[in-house]
Protein backbone atom coordinates (compact mmCIF):
# COMPACT_ATOMS: atom_id res chain seq x y z
CA UNK A 1 0.00 0.00 0.00
CA UNK A 2 2.87 2.07 0.78
CA UNK A 3 4.14 1.95 -2.66
CA UNK A 4 0.97 2.50 -4.36
CA UNK A 5 0.85 6.03 -2.38
CA UNK A 6 4.08 6.62 -3.34
CA UNK A 7 3.44 6.16 -7.13
CA UNK A 8 0.24 7.97 -6.93
CA UNK A 9 2.37 10.83 -5.41
CA UNK A 10 4.67 10.65 -8.07
CA UNK A 11 2.23 10.35 -11.22
CA UNK A 12 0.30 13.17 -9.78
CA UNK A 13 3.39 15.20 -9.78
CA UNK A 14 4.82 14.11 -13.67
CA UNK A 15 1.29 15.18 -14.65
CA UNK A 16 1.63 18.51 -12.86
CA UNK A 17 4.82 18.86 -14.45
CA UNK A 18 3.96 17.48 -17.68
CA UNK A 19 5.61 14.39 -18.37
CA UNK A 20 2.26 12.84 -19.24
CA UNK A 21 4.42 9.80 -20.56
CA UNK A 22 6.06 9.07 -17.38
CA UNK A 23 2.77 10.05 -15.85
CA UNK A 24 0.82 7.37 -18.26
CA UNK A 25 4.02 4.63 -17.20
CA UNK A 26 3.49 5.19 -13.23
CA UNK A 27 -0.66 4.39 -13.38
CA UNK A 28 -0.08 1.11 -15.37
CA UNK A 29 2.24 0.24 -12.92
CA UNK A 30 -0.31 1.27 -10.10
CA UNK A 31 -2.97 -0.78 -11.88
CA UNK A 32 -0.46 -3.90 -11.83
CA UNK A 33 0.11 -3.32 -8.35
CA UNK A 34 -3.78 -2.43 -7.59
CA UNK A 35 -4.63 -5.78 -9.52
CA UNK A 36 -2.34 -7.83 -7.45
CA UNK A 37 -2.92 -6.57 -4.17
CA UNK A 38 -6.43 -7.62 -4.67
CA UNK A 39 -5.50 -11.04 -5.74
CA UNK A 40 -3.74 -11.27 -2.76
CA UNK A 41 -6.64 -9.63 -0.60
CA UNK A 42 -8.85 -12.39 -1.88
CA UNK A 43 -6.44 -15.30 -1.49
CA UNK A 44 -5.92 -14.18 2.03
CA UNK A 45 -9.61 -14.08 2.85
CA UNK A 46 -10.36 -16.96 1.30
CA UNK A 47 -8.09 -19.09 3.68
CA UNK A 48 -9.86 -17.43 6.46
CA UNK A 49 -12.19 -20.35 7.89
CA UNK A 50 -13.57 -18.76 11.66
CA UNK A 51 -15.69 -20.40 14.37
CA UNK A 52 -19.45 -19.57 13.99
CA UNK A 53 -19.46 -17.24 16.86
CA UNK A 54 -16.84 -15.24 15.13
CA UNK A 55 -19.18 -15.82 11.89
CA UNK A 56 -21.55 -14.08 14.17
CA UNK A 57 -19.29 -11.00 15.29
CA UNK A 58 -18.17 -10.87 11.59
CA UNK A 59 -21.93 -10.63 9.98
CA UNK A 60 -22.11 -7.61 12.84
CA UNK A 61 -19.01 -5.96 11.90
CA UNK A 62 -19.56 -6.37 8.17
CA UNK A 63 -23.15 -3.65 8.19
CA UNK A 64 -20.88 -0.73 8.23
CA UNK A 65 -19.52 -1.72 5.28
CA UNK A 66 -22.87 -2.32 3.47
CA UNK A 67 -23.51 1.38 4.69
CA UNK A 68 -20.60 2.79 3.07
CA UNK A 69 -21.33 0.77 -0.20
CA UNK A 70 -24.56 2.71 -0.52
CA UNK A 71 -23.17 6.15 0.42
CA UNK A 72 -20.25 6.14 -0.90
CA UNK A 73 -20.98 3.93 -3.98
CA UNK A 74 -24.75 3.93 -4.80
CA UNK A 75 -24.63 0.32 -4.25
CA UNK A 76 -27.88 -0.88 -2.66
CA UNK A 77 -26.27 -3.02 0.03
CA UNK A 78 -28.34 -5.39 2.88
CA UNK A 79 -26.54 -8.11 5.31
CA UNK A 80 -29.16 -10.24 7.41
CA UNK A 81 -27.37 -12.10 9.74
CA UNK A 82 -28.73 -15.45 9.79
CA UNK A 83 -30.30 -16.25 13.34
CA UNK A 84 -28.72 -18.79 15.53
CA UNK A 85 -29.84 -22.41 15.19
CA UNK A 86 -29.54 -25.50 17.61
CA UNK A 87 -28.31 -27.18 14.72
CA UNK A 88 -24.39 -28.22 15.76
CA UNK A 89 -23.85 -28.78 11.70
CA UNK A 90 -22.31 -25.50 10.62
CA UNK A 91 -21.81 -26.40 6.82
CA UNK A 92 -24.63 -24.28 5.85
CA UNK A 93 -23.13 -21.47 7.77
CA UNK A 94 -19.91 -21.80 6.59
CA UNK A 95 -21.45 -21.63 2.98
CA UNK A 96 -23.54 -18.84 3.78
CA UNK A 97 -20.36 -17.00 5.17
CA UNK A 98 -18.22 -17.36 2.58
CA UNK A 99 -20.56 -16.49 -0.02
CA UNK A 100 -21.27 -13.26 1.86
CA UNK A 101 -17.36 -12.68 2.06
CA UNK A 102 -16.53 -13.22 -1.19
CA UNK A 103 -19.47 -10.85 -2.57
CA UNK A 104 -17.99 -8.08 -0.01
Amino acid sequence: MTAIRLLADGAQHALETGQTEQAGRTLERLQQLTMEAADELRRLSGSLHPSRSSRAAWCRHSRPLTETLQDEYGIAAHLTAPAERSSRDNTHDAAVYMIARETL
